[in-house]
């Protein structure tokens, strides 16, 4: 893994998957609803369809991590700029914010680009009306973290997220 090269990511692969695949058969439902004059069954899954099409556009977005910073858009149109200058704060959060005290398990993570450093409080702001549409966002993977680390040169922040699960060479120096 080269330190110059740019990697472009999908901001949620999952999540845009499921919901790519359920709009198109919930559209498919609709058209053959219509089709056979079901209007009820057509609007109910029709207003479905909608749902889960607003969840693969706001997963499906795509964000490019290069040296000079972040870059991201919805399939190349819409792009936002931030370098990593701009970058208040970089880090890693668990969506499980009300668990367990005892519970390793921090729920689904995401690696976030905030403008500004958060105090706890605005991480967990943050964390119970995910996603902000401020706060640019890939979801985790040891691979994606890694790169990022090689860009960025400050410490990432760690926001209810089980250090043990994300256990790597260069988070003992921290």
């Amino acid at each position: 893994m080269s330190v110059g090269k740019s990697k472009v990511y999908l901001t949620d692969p999952l999540k845009s998957a499921a919901s790519g695949i359920t709009a198109a058969f919930c559209l498919a439902v609709v058209i053959a609803a219509v089709s056979m004059e079901e209007f009820i069954a057509a609007g109910v899954f029709a207003a479905i369809t909608m749902l889960f099409g607003y969840i693969f556009v706001k997963s499906c977005r795509l964000m490019r991590i290069s040296k000079e910073g972040i870059e991201t858009s919805f399939f190349g149109l819409g792009w936002k700029r931030l370098t990593w200058k701009q970058i208040g704060e970089l880090g890693c959060c668990g969506m499980k914010v009300f668990k367990d005290p005892k519970s390793k398990r921090s729920g689904t993570l995401y690696i976030y680009f905030s403008e500004k450093p958060l105090t706890d409080e605005e991480r967990f702001d943050m964390v119970l009306k995910w996603p902000r549409p401020d706060i640019p966002y890939l979801s985790y993977s040891r691979k994606r973290l890694d790169f990022i680390q090689y860009q960025w040169d400050d410490e990432i922040v760690f926001y209810n997220a089980d250090r043990a699960r994300l256990n790597f060479s260069w988070m003992r120096k921290l």
